[in-house]
């Protein structure tokens, strides 16, 4: 019997965490200025807010950075 590989990345919680974040700060009013803030196009943090697991590996890292800023944690470089 062959046992099921638990995936490293989990893509809707990546998702909900970037929602979260969005939700908290009242001074970021969607996903553009949120984009901007974290460095990346506001279409790869849409993707990335819903789940699509195809980030590229710098998308990954600065939307990681901005999550970590967050709690005044640092993102690994």
């Amino acid at each position: 019997m062959t046992e099921l590989i638990k995936p490293l990345f989990d893509a809707v919680a990546f998702a909900q965490a970037l929602r979260q974040r969005l939700a908290d700060r009242a001074d970021l009013p969607g996903y553009r200025d949120a984009a901007a803030e974290a460095g990346v196009s506001a279409a790869t943090f849409s993707r990335a807010a819903n789940a699509d697991a195809t980030l590229s590996h710098e998308n990954f890292l600065r939307l990681s950075a901005w999550l970590a800023a967050a709690s005044g944690g640092k993102a690994a470089a």
